[in-house]
């Protein structure tokens, strides 16, 4: 004997999609003033922190003039030892000076009163008695000076 039930079929199977949990309102309203809060911060310091073209454009621009001034070249001080604690060097004015690093004593060996040594090259015995100036050398020139007293650049 088989024993056959029936059900009822009126009712519609329960799939789970409805009434779920209830909405957090509060949660998404705190969220939403933070994301605004966040966002008009972002806004205003990019208003503040922007240049003012008006001022920019008062400035002078650069030229091609302006890089021949002194200020936008280099400058090289040509440093050579003299001994273990003295150095040889050109300022920028072009005073040709030793510098004792031990004492931290500055001596002028050449001024730049009659000369212009901004550009031309020194060497210096290793006595400090004599300073040899030299403008436009050649190759051949300065093997001569090798060996002997102390040069600079």
């Amino acid at each position: 004997m088989i024993a056959t039930t029936q059900q009822n079929m009126t009712t519609e199977p329960d799939l789970g999609s409805s009434g779920g949990p209830p909405r957090n309102w509060k949660g998404i309203g705190i969220a939403l003033v933070v994301i605004v809060g966040v966002m008009s911060l972002v806004i205003m310091s990019v208003i503040v922190l922007t240049p003012d073209e008006s001022r920019l454009s008062l400035r002078s621009h650069l030229t091609v003039d302006d890089l021949e001034k002194d200020r936008f070249k280099v400058h090289d001080p040509c440093v050579a030892w003299l001994n273990e604690h003295e150095v040889a060097l050109r300022s920028r004015e072009g005073y040709v000076m030793s510098y004792n690093l031990q004492l931290n004593q500055t001596d002028t060996l050449v001024d730049n009163s009659t000369l212009d040594l901004t550009t031309t090259k020194f060497y210096v015995s290793a006595d400090k008695s004599f300073v040899l100036l030299a403008y436009d050398i050649q190759q051949a020139a300065l093997a001569l000076f090798r060996g002997g007293p102390v040069c600079c650049c």
